[in-house]
């Protein structure tokens, strides 16, 4: 088989899949990527805890071939000799032994090694879902990740019931809660996946508005026309989340603030950081007529943000939290208003979009003293 590809067209794809191949693997074929010819189709698979798939035309990505074939080949330096060269079309003549590559000047020859076939599993379909609705719930739940602050919980608790797609992401402070409607749902589903799936958005953003969700034994598919990605399931415990919900439900204080007057209110209480850049405490007194956001290092000092606000609390009440986690939190969230929850101070703090929009997203972060 010789292949001509338009090297541009094939970078692009190949940007996308290049981020979610692991660096280190036990599993040699997980850092390859399989690319094949079917008559007018170019074929592009990955195999692992994350599986990929995608049929494009000639008019996707260009290309010309004098026969059906496939071959295997290490994604990352493919990757890099694509990506450092100027050449319009790329030539690639497989045999067994060898993978040669030609690009203008320059020939590249790659031990042929390694050989894998796409699995088709088979699948039952769960349900069909808005794709915007699925990258913003998995960017909510990547914002407890930012800055590596709290081990994460490696797990995504994924559950499909009474036509509500729930998407939950923990670690040992902090819960992320989203919730939106199935467009269709044909069977109910609870199981969990690996939180590296938070990195797929990317992918998602090259689906069909709608995206196709699909049960097989060992992985959680999401499909759309001829695009596929698989994710491993985990027969692991996922921490039960129900009754902080149900906490929620029957909460007792509420205050609506400005996204953005907050936000920067928080930047400038991190101002004075301490040594330990990922934590940063800081206590929020609450009273009608404004709210007192104060922070204290012991090697820089004191920070004091003073935000007029109106609500109905009586009370003077006093909260704990983690300022990094609060601001990678409200960051995702699209309003521009912020909804404050809670009880007491011994009680999780619940951070919510407002007013509440497609997606239910409940943000509970823990409470503690710095």
């Amino acid at each position: 088989m010789i292949l001509q590809i338009s090297r541009q067209s094939l970078l692009k794809t190949l940007q996308l899949i290049d981020k979610h191949i692991p660096s280190k693997t036990s599993r040699i074929e997980e850092q390859y990527i399989r690319i094949e010819v079917d008559y007018y189709n170019l074929v592009i698979s990955t195999t692992g805890s994350i599986k990929y798939t995608g049929i494009f035309t000639s008019e996707e990505i260009p290309f010309q071939s004098d026969s059906n074939g496939y071959f295997c080949i290490h994604i990352k330096n493919f990757f890099r000799i694509l990506h450092t060269s100027d050449s319009e079309i790329i030539t690639i003549k497989p045999s067994e032994e060898i993978i040669e590559i030609v690009l203008r000047d320059s020939v590249y020859q790659f031990n042929n090694i390694v050989d894998f076939k796409y699995e088709k599993d088979e699948l039952t379909k769960i349900c069909v879902i808005n794709k915007q609705d699925l990258i913003d719930s998995f960017l909510h739940c990547k914002s407890i990740i930012a800055g590596n602050t709290i081990e994460l919980n490696e797990l995504i608790h994924f559950k499909i019931s009474q036509n509500k797609c729930t998407i939950e992401n923990t670690n040992k402070r902090n819960i992320i809660f989203n919730q939106f409607d199935c467009i269709n749902l044909y069977e109910d589903i609870d199981i969990t996946i690996n939180s590296d799936s938070l990195n797929l958005t990317d992918l998602f953003n090259s689906f069909e508005k709608e995206i196709f969700v699909y049960n097989s034994e060992n992985y959680l598919a999401f499909k759309s026309e001829d695009k596929q990605v698989s994710c491993i399931k985990q027969d692991k415990y996922f921490p039960a989340t129900e009754q902080l919900i149900q906490i929620f439900n029957n909460i007792k204080h509420t205050i609506i603030l400005n996204k953005k007057v907050f936000l920067q209110a928080i930047e400038r209480g991190l101002i004075l950081r301490s040594n330990n850049k990922d934590v940063q405490f800081g206590k929020l007194t609450i009273l009608q007529d404004r709210i007192i956001l104060e922070t204290q290092t012991q090697e820089y000092g004191n920070t004091k943000e003073i935000i007029k606000t109106k609500n109905d609390i009586e009370d003077k009440h006093e909260l704990f939290f983690n300022l990094m986690q609060v601001k990678s939190i409200i960051r995702t969230l699209a309003t521009e208003n912020i909804q404050l929850s809670f009880i007491n101070a011994q009680q999780p703090l619940y951070i919510l979009e407002y007013p509440k929009t497609q997606i239910t997203n409940i943000n509970i972060t823990a409470q503690a003293r710095g």
